[in-house]
């Protein structure tokens, strides 16, 4: 039998022939979504359309996205929820250095924030449990490093802490309405929650950095701290107000009269 695939393939006009094939080529298929995967050929196959033929049988060719590849982000999300006790305990350790290993350990977690969301998008992996997850670990690390500085550092952080925690439990809870009625991208992140996002881990890293520093609240890094959790906490009011806004002009006007009552 293929040795008859081979002769009627011979037997094609030359322009009809196949090229030969490289000892590893990359073959693109479009999967019923329309994504495009890589397929893994070697030598010795030949490929009609996304068909692979050998001698032994006549199969379609696999995707070359590795399970790995799926599991990594969501795995680094994981990671990073299982994490956050570990912090909480670095920092009341009893030795000089318990803040620099908290400063350090928020510092990686929150690079791995950037990474696995970064690793989905390289490799087309995004998941429903991903997209749920990633949000819920950022607000859980947030919230928690917002707390120890509260009590460390007292009403100056803990103020726009409260507003910060209200902030993200209450656009969390209107998040999920939406989804419910079948609107969630009308409360999409905007420009204004990246920007709350970036200056409020620049300023939870400057704060916990600033806790090993003999001048205390003298310290140059502290007071930048401070005041980029400020900046932050007014952004926070502002991209939740956008949201709140944008969410209500989604309902109609029967929706948005049952939510006033």
């Amino acid at each position: 039998e293929p040795m008859l695939v081979r002769a009627a393939l011979l037997s094609l006009p030359l322009h009809l022939q196949l090229p030969s094939l490289p000892r590893e080529v990359s073959h693109s298929t479009l999967d019923a979504s329309g994504r495009s995967h890589a397929l893994p050929c070697s030598i010795g196959q030949l490929y009609i359309g996304s068909l692979r033929l050998n001698s032994d049988t006549t199969r379609m060719c696999a995707p070359a996205t590795s399970a790995w590849r799926r599991m990594l982000p969501n795995a680094l999300t994981v990671g990073r929820v299982i994490t956050i006790p570990l912090l909480a305990a670095a920092y009341y350790t009893p030795r000089t250095a318990h803040t620099r290993l908290a400063a350090a350990m928020f510092a990686f977690l929150s690079l791995t924030d950037l990474v696995d969301g970064y690793l989905a998008r390289k490799w087309s992996v995004q998941s429903d449990f991903g997209a749920f997850l990633d949000p819920v670990a950022d607000k859980l690390l947030v919230c928690t490093v917002l707390l120890l500085l509260s009590g460390s550092l007292g009403a100056i952080v803990s103020l726009p802490a409260a507003l910060i925690v209200c902030r993200e439990i209450g656009i969390s809870a209107l998040r999920e309405w939406m989804a419910i009625r079948g609107a969630h991208a009308t409360v999409a992140v905007g420009w204004s929650g990246k920007l709350k996002t970036a200056t409020q881990m620049s300023a939870l890293q400057l704060l916990l950095l600033s806790l090993s520093a003999a001048s205390g609240m003298t310290s140059p890094i502290r007071r930048l701290g401070i005041a980029l959790l400020y900046i932050s906490a007014a952004l926070t009011a502002y991209s939740g107000m956008q949201l709140v806004e944008r969410a209500c002009a989604a309902l109609g006007p029967e929706d948005s009269r049952r939510s006033q009552q």
